[in-house]
């Protein structure tokens, strides 16, 4: 489970959203005199004397606090600026400082309550002074990338006052001037640090030893705001070194790390000799906790069940389920016996999360977090969050699984009481796709907030890093979807599109995360001022992208340029996107091997510039093309492990394979079956059938376009040699969106990643999902620069054609 996703649930039962902010809140600073200037943003207000200037960057002084003290020392910072005549800063309001002290802040941030900008060193001295006797005594968190200045809770780091910025890695970061003028990006990160360029003055160099753990650390297991966990090694041991800092990493109940730690090691204490509960060897307690305790191995549940599950593979034989049914009902029966015999000491722990099952099948509880959903369900059909949308379809999931996995008659009793299903048009026996289209946009138009200016549609938190206008997870890929689906234009919001870049410095360059990807989308909309303006502000930003990806790298910025060529019938685009293919080729040789987790994809791996090369070629005509675009998907496959059933995965670290259409077998599939029509021998087109095969699994988690179910029929769909098999997969998946349809406003909604909430995403959401069926059944273009889909015929379809009824509901947008 991704907990950052978790931190994002809070705020809303339906979607994805950040923390919400209360009026009565605020923060409000009394009345300052005529003589300063107050500026709000989103999260911070500035206070600034008139009369006085600031350098564009040096030492800041910033200032944290605990939830009980934050007025307390928000007067005293406001008021000793207010008399010295300081430029500084503070929070909004108590919700923005308590989300930004959240152990998975919603906003970002670093922890920090307020800011004083020094105009000078001997002023930073001074203020370090001052504070140090006015905060005496003053409870508060450390601040993550600052140096805390003694107990009190002050801290330092080298920044910017004003603001500067400069493109790295295809976005735009906050940056700093070197003495030689030129801008670099700034330092970030948990750590503290400080260019190399800077001298650290006296006043802070006596504070640079900071908290470290009590034993030398071999790995970072994981890491949030305020909490860590460590493998380290104690005596020639392995252990594990938790470290949690007081006052800050809050959970949902406003719990901080401490506290949370402290009652995890009590409860190890209470726990001790039952197997399966880690051994504790100490617990420290300073400006930091740690509790160290055994290390245990083994993999954490979610990751064992990706590697384990059995139905992700085709035609999964009697035996491998039987064997399955073995390993997760020896699961279960551990857990039960530690909950048993915890309840005997009298520990109630109520379904377990944190369990660590090893090569063996031996169980470990590493820590007490309880689960929203019931192990005895979870371990055999891992769809379990989704009911917490849908709960009237949980008796359907634990009738499946006792049907399925041949569990003893009556598990599906304990895990729900016989209840009516839900009942959707997708769990009609041929469902009236029609209908089922028009559901889907009645859902996507439903969830729409035209008041809101950080997003129009809600979709997977990274809208919320990327901004809620982008393709992929935001506006322009939704309402691209709708047109494309023939359910029509919507004015109004087409206008939050165009409001959302008027003005605004593009940030970022890709085409699924960035600025390319809604000029595509104004393109296409005829908003064609528009588009070549956004294009032309991000020139900067392409000039310093080298990432070859297809999201938010170069291939994406290429097919754009190529695309822009075609519409435009400019050269100088098309001159473009030749210039970014040469350069995409000549980085192959050179390119880094695999790493550890899986990119090989459409959206971040070599089939993204591979499709570039194969869109260069139909230009060009130029046969070379296609031998880049072969090799590109080599690149790609050399991320691919063979399965026992035949398929070729992606490969991911311990978590197993991948074989969606973003990340993994799908996405590679869909570009090579194009190559392959070009040219046949090819050597990607070798890995065909067993790409193939990796589509066809009976389960995926999810049922997205690109990271779920409908990226592997999809997949499928691209076949250049369809045969009865692939059709009955593609039918089977089709069919099981009703696994995942939650009705919602009189439409069928789908949930995003992890299924915690519903997503209208094209990446995650009801968008992908209706891309997906107008791709299957009316050949339309799958996704941007794929061409068109070659058509299935879906046994249950009814008609196919699109009713229209839905868009008579708005009216029609003219450019």
């Amino acid at each position: 489970m991704n907990v950052r996703h978790e931190a994002f649930c809070l705020a809303d039962p339906w979607f994805f959203d950040r923390r919400r902010e209360m009026s009565a809140d605020d923060l409000a600073a009394p009345p300052y005199s005529p003589q300063w200037t107050v500026e709000e943003t989103p999260h911070w207000r500035f206070l600034r004397p008139s009369g006085t200037a600031l350098p564009e960057q040096g030492w800041a002084v910033e200032v944290s606090a605990a939830p009980g003290n934050v007025d307390r020392v928000l007067d005293r910072i406001r008021e000793y600026c207010r008399t010295r005549r300081l430029h500084h800063r503070h929070l909004r309001s108590r919700s923005i400082f308590l989300d930004r002290n959240a152990e998975y802040p919603t906003t970002g941030g670093t922890g920090a309550l307020a800011t004083i900008y020094p105009p000078d060193n001997n002023a930073l001295e001074r203020i370090l002074d001052d504070l140090s006797e006015l905060l005496a005594g003053e409870p508060g968190p450390d601040i993550d990338g600052a140096l805390r200045c003694g107990k009190c809770p002050i801290h330092v780091h080298y920044g910017g006052f004003a603001e500067l910025w400069t493109e790295h890695g295809g976005a735009r970061v906050p940056a700093l001037r070197r003495p030689s003028s030129a801008l670099e990006p700034a330092p970030r990160g948990p750590d503290f640090s400080v260019p190399d360029w800077v001298r650290i003055p006296d006043c802070v160099a006596e504070y640079t030893d900071a908290p470290i753990p009590p034993h030398p650390v071999a790995e970072v297991l994981s890491q949030a705001h305020g909490t860590a966990v460590y493998l380290a090694e104690r005596g020639g041991e392995r252990v594990v070194v938790e470290e949690a800092w007081p006052f800050t990493g809050l959970d949902g109940n406003g719990v901080d790390a401490v506290a949370r730690l402290e009652r995890k090691n009590d409860l190890f204490a209470r726990l001790a000799g039952i197997p399966g509960i880690p051994k504790t060897h100490a617990y420290l307690s300073g400006q930091r906790h740690y509790l160290v305790r055994e290390h245990r191995p083994g993999l954490p549940l979610d990751v064992w069940l990706a590697r384990h599950y059995p139905l992700t593979r085709r035609d999964c034989p009697e035996a491998d389920l039987a064997a399955y049914r073995g390993q997760a009902l020896s699961v279960l029966a551990q857990v039960d016996r530690i909950v048993a015999e915890a309840a005997e000491r009298g520990v109630v722990l109520e379904n377990p999360r944190d369990i660590l099952v090893d090569s063996s099948g031996t169980v470990s509880l590493i820590g007490f977090d309880r689960d929203e959903t019931a192990l005895r369900l979870r371990l055999f059909l891992p769809l379990a969050p989704l009911y917490r949308l849908v709960p009237e379809r949980l008796r359907w999931a634990a009738e499946l699984t006792e049907r399925r996995f041949s569990l003893p008659a009556g598990y599906a009793d304990r895990i729900a009481p016989p209840t009516e299903p839900a009942h959707t048009e997708l769990d009609e026996p041929r469902p009236d796709w029609t209908l089922v289209r028009k559901q889907i946009a009645e859902a996507l138009l439903a969830c729409a907030t035209p008041d809101r200016q950080d997003r129009l549609f809600p979709g997977d938190i990274e809208q919320f890093r990327v901004g809620g206008a982008t393709f992929g997870t935001g506006a322009a890929g939704v309402l691209h979807s709708l047109h494309v689906a023939g359910v029509g234009r919507f004015p109004e919001h087409e206008q939050w599109l165009l409001d959302a870049i008027d003005g605004h410095q593009p940030s970022r360059a890709g085409f699924y995360d960035g600025s390319h990807g809604i000029a595509y989308v104004l393109e296409e909309f005829g908003y064609r001022k528009a588009a070549g303006d956004l294009l032309a502000a991000s020139r900067a930003l392409v000039d310093q992208t080298v990432g070859h990806d297809l999201a938010s790298g170069l291939a994406g910025v290429g097919l754009t340029r190529l695309h822009f060529a075609a519409t435009r019938a400019d050269n100088e685009f098309g001159r473009q996107a030749l210039n970014i293919g040469i350069r995409l080729a000549e980085a192959l040789d050179t390119a880094e091997p695999p790493g550890a987790s899986a990119r090989a994809g459409l959206l971040h791996g070599w089939s993204g510039p591979a499709l570039l090369f194969l869109r260069l070629y139909e230009r060009t005509g130029e046969p070379a093309w296609l031998s880049f675009a072969d090799q590109a998907l080599e690149r790609d496959l050399e991320e691919c492990v063979p399965a026992p059933d035949g398929s070729l995965a992606v490969r991911d670290g311990d978590r197993g394979s991948q074989r969606g259409a973003g990340i993994g077998s799908a996405g590679i599939l869909i570009v090579t079956e194009q190559l392959a029509r070009y040219r046949f021998d090819a050597k990607a087109a070798r890995s065909l059938p067993a790409l193939r095969v990796a589509c066809r699994g009976e389960f995926a988690l999810h049922p997205g376009l690109l990271n779920g179910r409908s990226g592997l029929a999809a997949g499928l769909a691209f076949s250049s040699a369809p045969d009865r098999r692939a059709q009955d997969a593609i039918d089977r998946h089709l069919t099981r969106l009703s696994w995942y349809a939650v009705p919602f406003r009189g439409g069928l909604a789908f949930p995003g990643s992890h299924l915690l909430r519903l997503s209208a995403d094209v990446a995650t959401g009801g968008a992908g999902v209706l891309r997906t069926l107008s791709a299957l059944q009316d050949g339309t273009e799958l996704l941007p620069f794929l061409g068109p889909t070659p058509r299935v015929s879906h046994e249950s379809t009814v008609d196919v054609s699109v009713d229209m009824s839905i868009s008579r509901q708005f009216r029609h947008a003219e450019p």
